[in-house]
Formats: structure tokens, sequence, C-alpha cells
């Protein structure tokens, strides 16, 4: 859902481009990265190691949204 939501800003913002390059990369990201997290968490003995997914998506969003912020 936060992608979705980060994606409808870029695109009133900044157009659809933006916007189609951001959610592709989020969710590609998460069907990447989440495999391969967890694989390594396995190999490792160390589930929490696929925390590091959603932080790093939070990172992303919040990093891509920061200069539309409005300040009140």
């Amino acid at each position: 859902m936060p992608i979705v939501i980060a994606a409808s800003v870029l695109l009133a913002r900044l157009g659809a481009a933006p916007s189609r390059r951001f959610m592709i990369a989020a969710v590609g990201g998460l069907f990447v990265l989440s495999p391969l997290f967890y694989a390594l968490a396995v190999a490792g003995h160390r589930e929490s190691f696929t925390a590091a997914i959603p932080v790093l998506l939070f990172i992303a969003i919040v990093a891509r949204l920061w200069p539309y912020r409005k300040m009140t």
C-alpha cells in the first residue's frame, strides 16, 4: 500500500513516467530482494535479517517523497 500512495504522489507531482519507474523499481526490488534476503537468512540461521527489506523500502519512499513534503 505505501508503494501505491508514493506512486500516486509522484504521479500528481511529476507525471506518469517517474511514478511508473518508482513503482516498478519498488515492486521489482521486493520480488528480487525478498527471496534473496530470505535465502541468506536461512543459510545464516538469522531470520531477523529479512527485516531489512521493509526498512529499505521505507527509506526509499521517504527519500523519493522528501522534496514534496508540505511545511505547515
